[in-house]
């Protein structure tokens, strides 16, 4: 526990901030799948541009011939999938991050409604 913000004996209204608790798992959690969410924007970034060059390749496949053609809408088609996939990852990430944050979030206790403390009981229980 840290940052207690009322004594024995205070008024409190409801939603005011009571304590916060420390769990610096939830800080790394939070930071990992904010980077995750950094790295799949990434991706899907280079995944657009890699559909982008394919559909480019197809669009000025002028001089090719059907194995060629062939190659190059397999090239499309796996890039169109690719982007799809890294698409789905941010999605999934953003939830992950959001998720994160939330859990962040909880870790300030606040007042279930106005009142006065009568008593300021907090165990540590190590896991």
């Amino acid at each position: 526990m840290a940052n207690l913000a009322v004594n024995v004996g205070d008024h409190v209204k409801k939603g005011q901030a009571l304590f916060s608790i420390v769990n610096d798992q939830l800080g790394i959690a939070a930071s990992s799948a904010s980077q995750s969410l950094t790295q799949s924007k990434q991706s899907l970034e280079s995944a657009r541009a890699a559909k982008k060059q394919a559909q480019y390749d197809m669009d000025h496949n002028r001089a090719g011939g059907s194995a060629t053609t062939n190659i190059l809408e397999n090239k499309l088609q796996s890039a169109e999938t690719a982007l799809e996939a890294s698409q789905q990852n941010v999605t999934v990430s953003q939830a992950k991050y959001q998720s994160a944050l939330s859990d962040v979030a909880k870790s300030s206790v606040v007042a279930p409604m106005d009142g006065t403390v009568n008593a300021v009981n907090v165990k540590t229980v190590m896991t």
